[in-house]
Parts: structure tokens; C-alpha cells; sequence
């Protein structure tokens, strides 16, 4: 796949539909490190969403998860984070502590959008099952079948959201509108 093909498929994902003609090669490589770099702070901004409705005191009775982003006791350790409650209320915490966690993956989801969204969700033994489905010729959707029940649903809540974002939803006036009813 070219350059010009990968932000094509990148904008029909989101919904939109370009073209990329009549851009020379720098021009496309410009734009695709922009698109790059929007989509990974439109994931983590699609996950907030979808894991907490931008609530940075999400936390359900008797759950492990805490904060905007539901972060679990074992992914706070990957981090250094030793209890994760710290994490409520604490938005700029809770970001810092989601791409500590992307970034120590980062070999096996490649910085790939849909599967920072996976490994959010499932963890990285179901990400590494569902990219070893990859690797043997199945479809992403045959793949997710090696994760939790749970992951098509998710990933298509993502997609909703990173839609949404792409449309101009702001979701930190989400965040400090509920920082303010706290």
C-alpha cells in the first residue's frame, strides 16, 4: 500500500471520503505524519469517552478501574502506578499514566490506532493472540474473536467516538464540565 492509499483508508475509516491527487511525495508525507499524529490523540480522546464519558471520577462500586481512562490494578503496575486509585480525579495523571502503558507496548500495536484500542481493552496477551490470528491470514474481525467477548462491541464504540472527534466534538470541555459537578 502507497502513502496516498494509507491516508485514504485512514479518512474512509473516520467516515470521510478524499482524494490525493495532484500531491507530490513530501506533500503526502507531511500530511500523513499530521494525520498520524491527530489519530493518536484521538484515540486516547475516543477511549476517555468510551471508558468513562469523560468522568475523572469514573469508578464503579466494586470495580478494580479507576478515572477518565478505567485503568485496572495490573496495567497501573505496568507503569509504576502502585495503586490506581490515585488515578480518580486526576486527568492529567490518569493521560500520563495511558501512554506510559501505549508507549511500553508500543512493538505490538505499532502505534496503530485500533490496536492501542485493543490493548486498552484486552490487555496485551489477548492483543498479541488476536495479532498472531492476524499473522496466520484471518480477517480483523476473525481475529477478535481471540479476544475478550466483549472487543467488537468496544472496538466499534471507539470507532463511533474517534468519528465523533473527527467531526470537531471536544472531549476536554466534557472532562472539565465534569470536573466541575464533582
Amino acid at each position: 500500500m502507497n502513502l496516498a492509499q494509507w491516508i485514504r483508508e485512514q479518512y474512509a475509516w473516520l467516515g470521510f471520503n478524499v482524494s490525493t491527487e495532484g500531491y507530490d511525495v513530501a506533500a503526502l508525507q507531511e500530511w500523513a505524519s499530521s494525520l498520524w499524529r491527530w489519530m493518536q490523540q484521538a484515540t486516547a480522546d475516543a477511549l476517555i469517552m468510551v471508558e468513562s464519558s469523560g468522568n475523572p471520577y469514573a469508578h464503579r462500586q466494586g470495580s478494580q478501574f479507576y478515572g477518565m481512562l478505567q485503568m485496572g490494578a495490573a496495567a497501573a503496575e505496568d507503569v509504576g502506578i502502585p495503586d490506581q486509585r490515585v488515578l480518580n480525579g486526576n486527568p492529567d495523571l490518569a493521560l500520563n499514566a495511558f501512554w506510559d502503558y501505549q508507549r511500553r507496548y508500543i512493538e505490538r500495536t505499532q502505534g496503530a490506532p485500533v490496536w492501542m484500542a485493543v490493548l486498552w481493552h484486552d490487555g496485551p496477551g489477548n492483543l498479541q493472540k488476536i495479532m498472531r490470528q492476524l499473522e496466520a491470514g484471518a480477517s480483523v474481525d476473525a481475529a477478535l474473536g481471540a479476544g475478550t467477548p466483549a472487543i467488537r462491541e468496544y472496538v466499534d464504540r471507539y470507532q463511533q467516538w474517534m468519528r465523533r472527534i473527527a467531526g470537531g466534538y471536544d472531549v476536554y470541555a466534557r472532562v472539565r464540565e465534569r470536573m466541575t459537578q464533582a
